[in-house]
């Protein structure tokens, strides 16, 4: 007489093994055997600063014959650092662990299930930083009216950064800051900057950076003499103040070769719609009494640039076949508010006779002063 697990085998010889297949995986030996268990770690943060603590969290996984993966409970873990001298661990309870930064660098945080044999453990990347470090700055080359962005952690509460012994002038818009402070900081490089490695102030701390930063003594829109350089007002460079179509706080009048007893900065402003009012600022701090700036009809070429149809700023004021006057100081900077102006292009004209930084500035509306 045929046993009752025979008659099942020959009625269904692929029953038995599959069902003892589909057990097989639920079995474990005394090591607490998992197939295909593996560790993860968490953090809140990928940094911690120097006398800082952070909590890391582990959870064991068994990974499913279907490919999905469950947590497996009250796993016991054991945490280690490759290097205690940068960070150590001090387990809270089977799951977790608390770091301390000790000094600055990437250290590995490591953690196992014990009992469970052939899971693989978990490393963590924790960097330990101090609460300001420039990680690097790019581009490596500018020129003067260009950004240079630093990159790093605490980056973002900076106060003041250098090159050269000239300032840099902060880009607020662009700050940016991660998980555990790390961020950026743009910062327009005017002149009298030169080539070395950038100068900042924290938080109570002065740092260089670890990048050396190629300075290229012209501006960005050189060369700009011979024939104009377009802006174009049809779109601003700050989204989250849409009145401010042009600024630019970095840029030169390069310094005159030793025949040139002048220089031109020629510039194209495009883009303008019909009707609109326009407020132009060019500042020249370092170039008092040494340039004459103003706004002029489009012109076809350099030798046109003295005689437009008509001119506004720096004594030179000419429209419609009369020059007049308007009572004026020499000062070191061009102010013109215009309303409605027509549709189409103007020209910004500045002669000079000494090198020096300016700025300039063109805004949507009429702006007037006391």
């Amino acid at each position: 007489m045929l046993t009752a697990t025979r008659r099942i085998q020959q009625a269904w010889p692929g029953l038995l093994v599959l069902g003892l297949g589909a057990v097989l995986p639920a079995c474990s030996d005394s090591t607490g055997y998992v197939a295909q268990a593996y560790v993860t770690i968490s953090a809140a943060s990928p940094v911690v600063l120097r006398g800082d603590q952070i909590e890391l969290t582990a959870k064991l996984w068994s990974r499913t014959s279907l490919g999905d993966s469950t947590e497996v409970r009250n796993a016991e873990l054991v945490w280690s650092t490759d290097d205690p001298t940068l960070a150590t661990v001090t387990a809270k309870d089977n799951n977790t662990t608390i770091a301390t930064g000790v000094n600055s660098g990437i250290v590995q945080i490591r953690a196992v299930a014990t009992g469970f044999q052939g899971s693989a453990a978990a490393t963590f990347p924790l960097r330990v930083s101090n609460p300001l470090e420039i990680d690097s700055v790019r581009p490596t080359t500018v020129r003067y009216g260009e950004k240079i962005t630093l990159y790093g952690v605490g980056v973002n509460t900076l106060f003041l950064a250098t090159l050269q012994g000239a300032t840099l002038f902060p880009d607020t818009f662009s700050v940016a800051a991660g998980a555990g402070g790390i961020g950026q900081f743009s910062f327009w490089v005017p002149p009298p900057a030169t080539s070395g490695q950038v100068l900042v102030l924290g938080p109570g701390q002065f740092i260089v950076a670890p990048d050396s930063t190629a300075v290229v003594e012209e501006d960005l829109y050189e060369p700009n003499e011979i024939a104009p350089h377009s802006i174009d007002l049809s779109a601003g460079p700050f989204p989250a103040i849409p009145a401010v179509l042009f600024y630019n706080p970095a840029l030169a009048f390069e310094a005159l070769s030793r025949d040139d007893t002048l220089g031109i900065d020629w510039y194209r402003l495009t883009g303008i719609t019909g009707g609109r009012d326009l407020s132009l600022i060019l500042k020249a701090p370092s170039s008092r009494n040494a340039h004459l700036t103003f706004l002029a009809s489009t012109v076809n070429d350099a030798d046109s640039v003295a005689t437009p149809g008509w001119t506004i700023g720096s004594g030179l004021y000419y429209c419609k076949d009369h020059a007049f006057k308007v009572d004026e100081k020499r000062a070191d900077s061009l102010i013109v508010a215009l309303r409605n102006v027509p549709a189409g292009s103007m020209d910004l004209v500045s002669l000079y006779s000494v090198s020096g930084r300016y700025g300039f500035i063109v805004v949507d509306g009429y702006l007037t002063t006391n």
